[in-house]
């Protein structure tokens, strides 16, 4: 009798065990299964489409919002990270950041994504100056931005870049006088100016360079990739906007 118990208690505890390996590969095959459709949206501190308010870690903007819109008609739900440019690039190129929003020519991109070919937006380059105020050839802008080539024109002709993580610190750094001049784009200018309730510096003068247009960017190493390229062609496919921006207008 005693033999017989003995057996049935380890046959129980044999039960036991088995079940709860079961259910725990079944609880990593959901965890797995959610990160599978998770897709990590990298992006530039660049208000009003990408920021993060301060006292708080959470990235919000027109993009983010409007990449979750987009993306959640096709089972995924999206995490955004706002970083620096540098960071965000390398996040790009080792497959940590599955898609970003960027213009085409930024060189550490260029053979590390997928652009798809209808423009998420486009954008206004300026650069803008204070009349007297600051070092005559000094700019501020944002570091790893080649601003479709005009940073290396600027740069062959005679000017120095004050570069700063993102748009926002290189717009403080133009309007404390620290530098003469300012390269940025009108979005995030337009934004800093407006969330401070200042008006534009009476003593600047503002020069159009170009106007820009900005991509989807996938990464080529995104277990995502295919999925996500095929998602953006079928919203265009259905909808036939000219620029994602318009897919699901915020303003």
């Amino acid at each position: 009798m005693l033999i017989k118990n003995l057996l049935l208690t380890l046959s129980f505890l044999s039960f036991s065990h088995t079940v709860t390996a079961l259910s725990l590969l079944q609880d990593d095959a959901v965890v797995e299964e959610t990160e599978q459709k998770t897709i990590i949206l990298g992006l530039l501190e660049f208000p009003p489409y990408a920021y993060t308010e301060e006292g708080s870690q959470e990235c919000i903007g027109y993009v983010v919002e409007t990449s979750k819109k987009i993306f959640a008609q096709y089972g995924y739900s999206v995490k955004a990270i706002c970083a620096p440019a540098i960071r965000v690039y390398r996040m790009i190129q080792n497959g940590k950041v599955d898609l970003t929003v960027n213009i085409r020519s930024t060189k550490m991109l260029r053979d590390h994504v997928t652009f798809i070919p209808t423009p998420y937006s486009k954008l206004d380059l300026l650069l803008i100056s204070h009349n007297h105020k600051g070092d005559e050839k000094q700019i501020s802008g944002i570091r790893g931005f080649d601003y479709h080539r005009q940073r290396e024109k600027l740069v062959s002709e005679g000017f120095v870049f004050q570069d700063t993580p993102g748009s926002i610190d290189a717009i403080r750094m133009f309007v404390r006088e620290r530098t003469r001049h300012l390269i940025t784009y009108k979005r995030p200018y337009k934004f800093y100016l407006e969330q401070n309730g200042f008006d534009a510096p009476a003593d600047t003068h503002i020069k159009f360079l170009i106007d820009l247009p900005t991509f989807y960017a996938v990464s080529n190493k995104s277990k995502h990739s295919d999925s996500i390229i095929d998602a953006l062609e079928d919203v265009i496919k259905k909808t036939h906007v000219k620029q994602f921006e318009d897919v699901f207008p915020l303003y």
